[in-house]
């Protein structure tokens, strides 16, 4: 019958005899009653130790070499450990146990005075995945010792409904990760560590652990957040009509101790496209940006001309977008200015100020308005100022508008319009007597004198850029059409006409530009 028995070894060096061994398991879960995510095997071997001979065969021996070599063979973490059966029959040889292992603890105790024998004690600890020949529950590959997920959620802003825009709540989300991770011998950092041989120690430290699993939060591009059952059940949208952006980031290491905290913060905007229980989520405003915009609005009205105006003052809140799971850069043209103000640039092209005007003034002015009821808001604000702030991202603004009647030319900035009308009166002689004290002698030689009009045009444009060297009034605007409809109704009344003055004006560096036109006329009958 072949020999059978039990060979352990860690790195080259042999146990022998074979000592006894005791083994522990520790599980490490996220809370209580979760899912593993880390575990520690731990493995004691009691053994004894006899003499060693120091010289020729036959010459003297003692302990200490054999406590010498048990030590140097102890003096270094994540050598290979195994245990194999030797001998016997097929189904009972081969490796038990292989690992890589650091060293806990080694003493060495002698009750004869290291004369004859020492007793030794050695604890090896073992991640989960550190270690062969254990298939339970700790074959995770976490290799973690803690971690928490935390999660906070607040309104910045919870929305409105104002005319026809309905803006979304604004929510910002917070998120803290903490995790410390366990270190594992790896042999020579590739798969097959507990090839017998290979002594080529490595070692995943706990950091690298807590990194990957960080990493694996975080995702490849740096802003993936996973809120499960949030979305639908605290926001009340659904978050597949939900941009959320990250928006800061704050991480604390220690290597040493294995440690990440890391802390992000997200706000979340519901998109335009979508509806929760049959509500509309956003509308009326721009919602491809991460920003935030908060107005009032200010209505007066003037009675005594009937002109009513609304002032819209406000602001934006731009915030980054970042798609990097290390240095946070922001994404291409998504800095907090770039968004705040390609918000507030859509905004004016969409027309969402004048719509929040128009909805103050239908509701507030239009019917506090003697006889100008019928008159509505002019889209374009007759002032408008705004401001940058570059390092916080935001945009200030005022947009004026009233309901003063629209321009006859829509490519002008301003206008204005005004008619000079001369009726015609009685021709009379005036007849000086000399010693007549009443005064002259008027009397009536039976005509009228004949009608004229003065038709007067202000207006301002944006002036050309350059310096034009043909000719400058090309840029001036075109009053034509209102100079002929004036003169159409002269015309149209069976009136004999002249047109007696016209003449143009343009500053071409102020864009000011002016016109002035007469007409004499008499009625043919």
């Amino acid at each position: 019958m072949a020999t059978t028995g039990v060979e352990i070894k860690y790195g080259g060096y042999k146990m022998t005899p074979a000592p006894l061994l005791e083994y522990q398991r520790e599980v490490f879960r996220a809370a209580e009653g979760s899912e593993v995510i880390g575990g520690l095997h731990r493995i004691t071997l009691n053994g004894t130790l006899y003499p060693l001979s120091t010289g020729a065969p036959d010459g003297p021996t003692n302990v200490f070499k054999a406590e010498e070599d048990l030590f140097n063979a102890f003096n270094t973490d994540y050598r290979e450990f195994y245990i194999d059966f030797i001998g016997g029959d097929a189904s009972c040889t081969g490796t038990v146990i292989c690992g890589r292992p650091f060293i806990d603890t080694v003493s060495i105790t002698s009750n004869d005075n290291w004369a004859r024998t020492a007793n030794y004690t050695i604890e090896l600890i073992f991640a989960a995945s550190a270690i062969t020949g254990t298939k339970d529950l700790l074959a995770s590959g976490l290799n973690l010792r803690s971690t928490s997920t935390n999660y906070s959620v607040e309104y910045l802003n919870k929305g409105f409904r104002f005319g026809d825009e309905v803006a979304a709540p604004v929510i910002q989300v917070s998120r803290s990760v903490s995790v410390e991770g366990l270190a594992v011998g790896s042999g020579n950092l590739t798969p097959g560590f507990c090839e017998k041989g290979s002594d080529a120690s490595g070692v995943l430290t706990a950091f690298d652990h807590a990194k990957n699993y960080i990493s694996g939060i975080v995702g490849p591009s740096g802003n993936n957040i996973a809120i499960p059952d949030l979305g639908a059940v605290i926001f009340g949208v659904d978050v597949d009509d939900t941009i959320i952006h990250l928006i800061d980031r704050s991480v604390n290491t220690d290597k040493v101790a294995g440690t990440i905290d890391l802390s992000d913060t997200f706000i979340a905007i519901p998109t335009g496209t979508g509806s929760y229980d049959g509500r509309i989520l956003a509308s009326g405003r721009p919602y491809s940006y991460p920003a935030m915009d908060t107005f009032n609005l200010e209505v007066s009205s003037e009675l005594e001309n009937g002109v009513g105006s609304v002032t819209i003052n406000g602001d934006v809140q731009g915030y980054p977008s970042f798609n990097n799971n290390k240095i946070l850069v922001p994404e291409v043209g998504k800095t907090a200015f770039e968004n705040a103000s390609g918000y507030f640039v859509d905004a004016q092209t969409t027309g969402t100020f004048s719509a929040r005007a128009g909805a103050a003034f239908s509701g507030t002015l239009a019917t506090n308005i003697e006889d100008r009821t019928s008159l509505p808001l002019n889209t374009k604000p007759i002032s408008k100022t705004f401001g940058y702030n570059i390092s916080e991202g935001t945009v200030n603004y005022s947009f004026s508008y009233n309901n003063r009647p629209a321009n006859c030319n829509p490519s002008v900035l301003s206008e204005t319009i005004s008619v000079t009308k001369n009726n015609a009166v009685d021709v009379h002689a005036s007849l000086t007597i000399l010693g007549r004290e009443a005064g002259p002698i008027l009397q009536d030689i039976g005509t009228k004198t004949a009608i004229t009009e003065d038709l007067n045009i202000e207006a301002v444009v944006v002036p050309y850029s350059g310096c034009r060297s043909g000719n400058f009034i090309a840029d001036a605007p075109d009053y034509g059409s209102v100079v002929s409809g004036v003169e159409n109704n002269i015309s149209g009344g069976g009136n004999t006409f002249f047109r007696t003055a016209d003449n143009e004006t343009y500053d071409v560096k102020a864009g000011r530009y002016s016109r002035q036109v007469s007409w004499i006329y008499t009625p043919c009958s």
